[in-house]
């Protein structure tokens, strides 16, 4: 197994999406979506425009990677299994308004129909390059109660852009340690940035600019 780490600069409940019980990584980070393969963790760290003090230390969520899907496979799972991670609008919950499964999959129709949602047209390209959705049920998400890492996993800190993966084999036992002391699967507070009055918010791309410079930032960097 690999460790993956990243800086989440936006918490805003999508991408990561902990919802309907699976976290998802549906519309954020190509190179990892492309990249991880089973048993691989994906940890998000708090950025410093989170607010919260010490941010790079503080781990917003771990996931397990445990079933690895296309986004056509990902909407056929969403709709018999995960109906919560299908967004709609307007929404009774946060849960359907934040909804990642926002690619409508139709017999005979070539190319994916975008669902109202956080991404609009501006985030196709980008979202569909990443190519695979991240799935899991093994997961811990603390959101805003992001809790600060022991000092023996300080060098798992990814700061910036980008993801750490080579550097962080040394410290793979203390972290499945560290992460073993926790529920699994968890929930324990809201997104860092959930998006106020999203009941009363445009219809379409509440994050779609934010996510599409982090997207295309990582894709330059490639690693």
């Amino acid at each position: 197994m690999r460790l993956f780490t990243y800086c989440l600069k936006n918490d805003f409940g999508a991408s990561p999406n902990p919802f309907g019980g699976f976290c998802t990584i549906a519309l954020t980070k190509p190179i990892i979506r492309k990249t991880a393969k089973l048993g691989d963790w994906i940890v998000g760290l708090a950025s410093p425009e989170s607010g919260l003090k010490e941010a790079n230390r503080r781990i917003v969520y771990a996931m397990k990677v445990t079933q690895i899907m296309d986004f056509a496979d990902y909407d056929m799972f969403c709709r018999q299994q995960c109906s919560d991670k299908i967004p709609i609008r307007p929404s009774k919950t946060y849960e359907q308004f934040v909804g990642d499964c926002i690619y409508e999959f139709i017999p005979g129709v070539d190319e994916p129909v975008l669902r109202d949602s956080v991404h609009d047209a501006r985030n196709m390209e980008s979202d569909l390059k990443g190519e695979k959705v991240l799935i899991s049920d093994k997961y811990v998400y603390w959101g805003s109660e992001a809790p600060e890492l022991p000092q023996n996993l300080w060098k798992i800190i990814k700061k910036g852009k980008g993801q750490q993966i080579e550097k962080n084999a040394p410290y793979i036992k203390d972290f499945l340690k560290f992460i073993s002391e926790f529920e699994i699967p968890a929930n324990f507070a809201p997104p860092i940035s959930k998006i106020e009055n999203w009941y009363g918010a445009e219809s379409r791309g509440q994050s779609a600019e934010a996510d599409l410079e982090d997207n295309l930032i990582d894709e330059k960097i490639g690693q």
